[in-house]
Parts: structure tokens; sequence; C-alpha cells
């Protein structure tokens, strides 16, 4: 077993359940298809479920950690909502509809599934139609401009944390996210609205990966915030998200972004004046 993936298994159980607070958890390291950082933050939505389940999903060993509360889930329910979202597993098949959906740079190669490898049953479309479990499963399904709004609160973290390189690689897997978003898979409000601001979140994007000064990457951040802030109106989310302002920034003209914690931690100042700002708007 390589470094890498000892620590895997040995450090992500501890994060995951004091993240999450997860009682009565259980955690297992499992195999599941995949290729890049849009099928990461899939996959983990997919199988997480506030204090009941969390899901983390390593690009290069393919696997993922998995805690859960053994009382309320279980690694096959986990399992079974991954292959719902596209993802061939060590225990389903992910149905061919649901495959086809995903991003072109998503769709990982099927050579060998890996369910068929460990003998496991095959998840078939016809199965889920009839399993009223799988059902009301599919009924929690994967609002697309969350990706894009996980991305967007990784570029204002490592804003936060006033770092130039992390921020530049967060805006670079945004861009991607962006240029191949499925439009089928998004309400008619957020088409349109998404539609009205492709132009631009990609302008901000570029702008934010291509420089390593931090002014300059805050400056365009503050763009961006604008519009993914359009965007979060026209969207119906799980979580509540909220709309916080600066005063200060740009000579005092200020500048706003969103965040999924009431509590301020100011992206255009840091530690210098991190906590500058406040809440004005709550958006559910």
């Amino acid at each position: 077993m390589n470094l890498k993936k000892l620590l895997f298994m040995i450090l992500l159980p501890l994060v995951i359940s004091c993240s999450k607070q997860i009682q009565n958890y259980k955690t297992e390291l499992v195999k599941i298809s995949g290729n890049c950082e849009m099928c990461k933050a899939t996959i983990e939505r997919a199988g997480s479920l506030d204090k009941t389940s969390s899901v983390l999903w390593d690009k290069d060993l393919k696997s993922a950690s998995i805690s859960y509360d053994s009382l309320k889930s279980s690694r096959t329910e986990i399992l079974k909502k991954i292959a719902l979202a596209g993802y061939d597993n060590q225990e389903f098949i992910a149905p061919d509809d649901a495959y086809n959906k995903l991003p072109d740079c998503c769709k990982y190669i099927r050579s060998k599934p890996i369910a068929e490898e460990k003998d496991e049953i095959v998840l078939e479309t016809d199965t889920i139609k009839k399993d009223t479990v799988i059902a009301e499963q599919q009924q929690e399904q994967i609002n697309r401009l969350e990706i894009l709004f996980d991305q967007y609160f990784e570029i204002k973290d490592a804003l936060i944390g006033s770092n130039s390189s992390k921020t530049a690689t967060k805006a670079k897997e945004l861009k991607l996210s962006i240029s191949s978003l499925p439009l089928d898979e998004l309400t008619d409000s957020e088409r349109k609205v998404f539609l009205e601001c492709k132009t631009g979140l990609l302008f901000e994007a570029e702008h934010i990966m291509e420089s390593n000064s931090l002014d300059h990457q805050r400056d365009h951040f503050s763009s961006l915030s604008e519009l993914f802030y359009k965007l979060a109106k026209s969207s119906m989310f799980n979580e509540t998200i909220y709309y916080q302002n600066c005063p200060m920034f740009a000579d005092g003209k200020g500048a706003n972004w969103l965040s999924k914690e009431d509590k301020v931690k100011n992206p255009y100042y840091g530690s210098s004046m991190l906590s500058c700002g406040r809440t004005i708007e709550t958006i559910k």
C-alpha cells in the first residue's frame, strides 16, 4: 500500500467525523470510477447527507472514504446513489442514461466495470424504476449549478487564506465546469440566467486563473460574485446562502460576495481584516 493511500485511509475518517458530526459512524474505503474535479464534486454530493453520510473521493486512487451513521445508512445505499449520479463503483454499474448525461470531461472509460470484477449486483434502469426507495433518492437530484457554487466557494476560501496559487487553480477548475455544464439538467429559469451570465463568468474566471496577483484576483472575484448572486437568485438550493458586503474594498466603493455561513470571513482582505463586513441578504 503506497503512502498516499495509507494517509487517505487513516486521516480522512477523522476529518469526516469531526466536520459532519456523524453519530454511530462507520468508515470504509471503496472503489468509484471518475476522472476530474467535477466528478469529485458530483460523487461527494451524491453520497453525502448532513449528519448521516459523507464521501471524500480521490481522483488519483479512484477510491473514496465513505463515513456514515450505521443506524441510518449503509455502504450499499451510498454507492447506489452515486451510481444513480452516473458513476460505476464496486457494487453498482450506473444506468447508461445517467452516464450519458455526464459532461464530456467526466466520461471515464468503462472498459471493465468495477462491479463485475467483484461479482456484485448490477444496477439496472428497470430495477431502479421499480424500487421505491431509489425513487425517493432520485428526488434528491444533484443541482448542477451547486457544483459551480462549490467551486466558487473554494475560490473564496483561497482568497481568505491569501493563497494566489490555489485561487488560480480553483478558478481554472471553475472555468472548465462552466464550459461543460449540461444545460438540459437546469430548470428554465436557471438556464436563462446562466446563459446570460456565461460569457461574464468565463471572463472573470479566466482573469483569476491567469494571475498571480491577489489584488487582481480580488478585483475580478468581485465581478464574479455579482454574477453568482444572479445565479443564486434563480436557483433553488438545499443550503442557505449568505450575501455579504465589505464596505472598505476598492477605495471605499465596497464589494460583495457569497458564503455558506453567516459568520463574516472577508475574502478581499484575508487575515488583515477578516471580520470586516456584514450579511446584507439571506438567500434560501
